[in-house]
């Protein structure tokens, strides 16, 4: 199959711009770990996910544009894309993934005390209310005990 210069820039172009959907596809993960996904586990599993992702979509932009050939020029500029996006808008979602997890984590915080200091009220409101609930039966119990001594 033969492409024209034409063609060819039009195809790297597209790449490129496939390569910074890449980078936005990655930054994901970036906000999982900024969240404190952060395990070796945890990140040996989010790359096998990228790696397989963006393995298909490559190889599915592969088959869409240039009839699945392989193209060295098309890997490139999905490469260059991703490290356009990741060395320029992806330093700035850097910092907003930073500031946004710190957000997330303090709120989850308050909401954690909240949600336990509801639990303990519930705790003592329902101790109170068992320790009634014996008494009224130890005092039904003595009840009949005493009327059923006297009858």
């Amino acid at each position: 199959m033969h492409l024209t210069v034409y063609e060819q820039s039009e195809i790297f172009r597209y790449a490129f711009l496939f390569g910074v959907g890449l980078g936005v596809f990655y930054d994901i993960f970036r906000f999982l770990r900024a969240l404190g996904f952060c395990s070796k586990r945890a990140v040996f599993c989010q790359d096998v996910v990228f790696m397989s992702g963006c393995a298909l979509l490559c190889f599915m932009f592969a088959q869409t544009t240039v009839h699945g050939h392989l193209r060295v020029y098309i890997m490139a500029a999905h490469l260059c894309g991703l490290l356009a996006y990741r060395f320029s808008v992806g330093i700035v979602t850097g910092y907003l993934f930073k500031a946004a997890a710190l957000v997330i984590r303090s709120v989850f915080k308050v909401s954690d005390r909240i949600v336990s200091a509801a639990g303990a009220i519930l705790c003592k409101l329902s101790a109170n209310l068992s320790i009634d609930f014996r008494k009224i039966r130890h005092g039904a119990a003595r009840k009949r005990k005493i009327e059923k001594n006297f009858s």
